[in-house]
């Protein structure tokens, strides 16, 4: 997770390179994205507009909180 994109688990398998996704994460979204890369069920997505610093401190924040 980065200001400028993210990775993530594709369940189904059925993103390619190129497509255009709109993303969910925490309670922030949704967020324009392509995707960039992928080597099995890992996408990697780049963030249309990059997120700004206070935007990637509250996901940051609720995603630590969300996994204890």
């Amino acid at each position: 997770m980065s200001e400028y994109g993210c990775r993530f688990f594709d369940k189904f398998s059925v993103l390619r390179v190129g497509t255009e996704v709109l993303l969910k994460l925490g309670n922030i979204g949704p967020l324009d994205a392509h995707v960039r890369w992928r080597e099995g069920n890992i996408v990697g997505a780049e963030f249309v507009t990059p997120l700004h610093p206070s935007v990637l401190g509250h996901i940051s924040e609720f995603m630590s909180e969300d996994a204890g």
